[in-house]
C-alpha cells in the first residue's frame, strides 16, 4: 500500500508544479458602461528580462460590452501581440512593454496606449521609476486584446500607493477602433478612455484547495487500509 500512497503524492506534486507555471483563470472587468468577462491563459514569461513574479498572458476568450460604441456581448477574439523595442530607458519597465499608436491619444504627452500582456497572480511590483503604486493583477501597462468588429481594448492597473491606507487598488481601461490604414500602417482612434474607476477581478482559485482535500482523503484511506491489513495479519 505504501507504493500506492507514494504514487498519489508524486502525481499531486506534478500537478501542483505544472499549475505553478501555467494555467488559466476567469476574469471580469467593469467600468462605466464598460464590461468584459472570460478566461485568461498564462504561462512563463518568454522574455528573460522582467519582473520575476510575472506570467505571460498567452490567450484570452470571452465577451465585451461598451455602451458608447454600442457593443453588447461582442466576442473577444485574441491578444494584441507584443512588439517591444530593443530596450527601454527605465530599467523597471518590463522588456515586453509595447506602445500601441493612436491617431487621437488620450493626452498630448503620449502617442498611444502601452501594454505588456503580463499577469501577476500575487500582485504587481513597481514597474516604473517615479511611480510607486503597485499591487494589481496587471501592472501600469496592462493587457490589450481584440474584439470582433475591429476594436482593441486596453486594461491596466493604477495600483495602490504603498503606506497609504486610504489608497485603493483600481484599474483603467480604454477602447479604440480601427479607422483605416496609411501606407499599410493601421490607424486606430480612441472611443472610450477611463483612466480610473475600473475593476479587474479574478475569483479566488479553489482547485488547489480541492486538490488538498482530495489528497488528504486519499492518504487517510490508504492509512486506514494499511491499519486494517496489519490487524488482519
Amino acid at each position: 500500500m505504501r507504493k500506492h500512497v507514494a504514487a498519489i503524492v508524486v502525481a499531486v506534486a506534478a500537478i501542483v508544479g505544472a499549475g505553478a507555471r501555467a494555467g488559466e483563470v476567469n476574469f471580469s472587468i467593469k467600468g462605466a458602461g464598460f464590461s468584459a468577462s472570460g478566461v485568461l491563459t498564462y504561462g512563463p514569461d518568454p522574455i528573460a528580462v522582467g519582473p520575476t513574479s510575472a506570467f505571460a498572458i498567452t490567450g484570452i476568450t470571452g465577451t465585451f460590452s461598451n455602451s458608447k460604441a454600442g457593443l453588447v456581448d461582442q466576442a473577444i477574439t485574441g491578444l494584441v501581440a507584443i512588439n517591444p523595442p530593443a530596450s527601454h530607458d527605465d530599467p523597471l519597465i518590463p522588456a515586453s512593454m509595447t506602445l500601441f499608436p493612436l491617431e487621437n491619444p488620450p493626452n498630448p504627452e503620449s502617442s498611444g496606449l502601452s501594454y505588456d500582456n503580463l499577469l501577476y497572480l500575487y500582485g504587481s511590483p513597481q514597474t516604473c521609476t517615479g511611480y510607486l503604486a503597485s499591487g494589481g493583477y496587471l501592472d501600469v501597462y496592462g493587457l490589450m486584446f481584440t474584439v470582433a468588429g475591429g476594436f482593441v481594448v486596453d486594461v491596466w492597473s493604477n495600483g495602490a500607493s504603498p503606506g497609504d491606507p486610504a489608497s485603493s487598488l483600481e484599474y483603467g481601461a480604454a477602447l479604440a477602433q480601427y479607422w483605416g490604414s496609411d501606407t499599410e500602417v493601421a490607424i486606430y482612434g480612441l472611443l472610450d478612455y477611463q483612466p480610473g474607476g475600473v475593476t479587474f477581478a479574478i475569483p479566488e482559485p479553489g482547485s488547489l484547495g480541492m486538490l488538498g482535500v482530495g489528497l488528504g482523503a486519499a492518504l487517510g484511506l490508504a492509512r486506514s487500509r494499511r491499519r486494517g491489513g496489519a490487524a488482519a495479519s
